[in-house]
């Protein structure tokens, strides 16, 4: 009688593969939750260039600045710098009878699923 402790090849074999096999769905997973990080860390920014942007509108002499992607220049003349880590910011129409309009660029190393730039209003920010 073999009276051996231990496990056999086999044995190690199929719980190698079934390591294999759960590490990869996790990875795929965690794939899609960095994507939805970017898109909400890029709306989270588009948001607080509109914040500051309808602020800046409030102001009594207005002027809104475009600026080049990260240069993290002053959202207002005289204001606070916008948040880095966005793309270049167009403005359309600047604060005329309080109407904005502003395009906001994806970043050139944006990750997630977003494909398009932001277009905001002093209303609402479209992301489609």
């Amino acid at each position: 009688m073999n009276n051996t402790k231990g496990f056999t090849l086999i044995e190690l074999l199929v719980v190698i593969a079934i390591i294999g096999i759960l590490s990869t769905i996790a990875m795929t997973s965690l794939n899609g939750a960095r994507r939805k990080a970017a898109d909400a860390s890029y709306k989270s920014s588009v948001s607080s260039i509109q914040s500051g942007a309808i602020l800046c509108c409030d102001e009594p002499s207005p002027a809104l600045n475009a600026v080049a992607a990260d240069a993290g220049t002053a959202i207002c003349t005289g204001g606070a710098n916008y948040p880095t880590g966005i793309g270049a910011v167009v403005v359309t129409d600047d604060c005329d009878a309080g109407d904005f309009t502003l395009t906001i660029d994806l970043p050139t190393s944006f990750a997630g699923t977003l494909t398009s730039a932001a277009v905001c209003t002093e209303t609402s920010c479209d992301f489609s």
